[in-house]
């Protein structure tokens, strides 16, 4: 089995669990390095994955890359020659805008040429020279998923794994290509009955290349037990603000005005309660929305603790209520699912008016709340109300069932699909 760009620290139990049944596992790693720390090796050499040295592989196609990393470059200009045909496909409007990318789009692309080689090198060589049962991956859309799905295409078995928790509805179903799912051409792996229903039913994705695994990553989550954690007189408010996503091309100056009004609006009423302390966890991405709300989270208080790059589940762990803030009514993300996992209250509150019908709007699951709503009394209410407390993780559990297959068990469920898929 080839898992293509897995972090071996986060699915440790995954590779475990194909492990044992006693297929070699293959790491391909050109994003981040397999073995990025000393835990991801001791985790590697534990499970006996087997890296791919892309270096030696390449050495075999020595002349070949050499020809064609010479031969490229001379093709496009070729191409990039034909002004015709290609201000009549890049224009707006009527108008042109050719001349405007063509240069910056020829450097780009001759700049990548040797890397994108690589590739298709690496490809040829996985489908031609390696007994390979199935793939693994968790994207489509990367150069290197591209490149190797393609080559492999009807002769390797392939999964493309649920990467993110996202609950698609037809108001945001515009959105789902992030998922890729609706594209992928053989069998996908997804958290929960929710997502299979809504690619069935809505997608009308053939439910027999659906594959209910769970979350793997979370198994982990299920298997270690709860810390007792220090009962302090100050309570812990975590707030996640979501990035503001450019892909979605909804993005200009009144999502920025309306998203800082929510932020400053949240920070306020908190900071005038006593005994709390409030921290941010923004999401690891390198954006500007995170510079965006940094800005203006240290203009608030700037003794506000704002995390990026550490563990979340850390900071959700030793937090008693979660805030998350919604910018662009794209729904709830994963760390509000693992909000739920580790029984916590949440509150949701988005900047949108409308509220749209995701589960966790009605369900319980959250206090579900708009900008321009009072926050005051829900607020102090998702801190210091019992009853509310405790209604909104019973409620928050039976959310999670629908959303999450196999707790503590969907690393041994897809490990042994991914087997049977060569016996099939």
């Amino acid at each position: 089995v080839i898992l293509i760009e897995f972090n071996p620290i986060t699915y440790e139990k995954l590779l475990n669990e194909i492990k044992k049944t006693g297929v070699n596992i293959i790491l391909l790693n050109r994003r981040r390095s397999a073995i990025w720390n000393y835990e991801a090796f001791k985790i590697i050499q534990k499970n006996n994955c087997k890296i791919l040295n892309s270096s030696k592989i390449l050495k075999s196609f020595q002349s070949e890359f050499e020809k064609y990393s010479e031969l490229l470059p001379k093709k496009l200009d070729d191409l990039w020659g034909n002004n015709d045909f290609f201000e009549s496909k890049f224009q707006f409007e009527g108008c042109s805008f050719w001349h405007v990318i063509k240069d910056t789009l020829l450097f780009s692309i001759k700049s990548r040429i040797p890397e994108f080689l690589e590739f298709i090198f690496i490809s040829n060589y996985i489908s031609t020279s390696l007994n390979i049962t199935s793939i693994l991956s968790l994207y489509e859309n990367g150069e290197l998923e591209k490149s190797i799905l393609q080559s492999t295409k009807n002769q390797i078995p392939s999964v493309l794994l649920e990467h993110a928790y996202v609950e698609f509805i037809e108001e945001n179903s515009r959105f789902d290509f992030t998922t890729m799912h609706t594209t992928f051409n053989d069998k996908i792996a997804v958290w929960g009955n929710k997502q299979k229903n809504y690619l069935t039913n809505f997608r009308k994705t053939n439910p027999n290349s659906i594959i209910v695994s769970g979350s793997p990553r979370h198994d982990v989550f299920f298997n270690t037990s709860q810390e007792n954690l220090k009962i302090n007189f100050t309570k812990k408010f975590l707030i996640i603000p979501s990035t503001i996503i450019n892909a979605t091309a909804l993005i200009d100056t009144q999502i920025f005005l309306k998203y800082e009004e929510l932020v400053k609006k949240t920070l306020n009423i908190l900071k005038s309660f006593s005994n709390i302390e409030i921290s941010v966890k923004l999401h690891p991405v390198k954006d500007s929305s995170n510079d965006f709300l940094r800005k203006i989270i240290s203009n608030i208080d700037p003794k506000i603790k704002i995390f990026q790059d550490s563990s979340i589940v850390k900071h959700i762990r030793y937090s008693d209520a979660i805030i998350i803030l919604d910018a662009q009514q794209l729904g709830p993300s994963t760390p509000f699912l693992e909000s739920l996992i580790l029984k916590k209250p949440i509150m949701f509150i988005t900047v949108d008016d409308e509220i749209y019908p995701y589960d966790c709007a009605t369900d319980g699951s959250c206090i579900y709340l708009r900008s321009k709503d009072d926050l005051e009394k829900p607020l102090f209410r998702l801190l210091n109300d019992k009853e509310t407390i405790v209604k909104l993780i019973e409620y928050g559990q039976l959310h999670l069932s629908h959303f999450l297959s196999n707790p503590g068990s969907a690393s041994k469920k897809l490990a042994n699909a991914l087997i049977s898929l060569n016996s099939n």
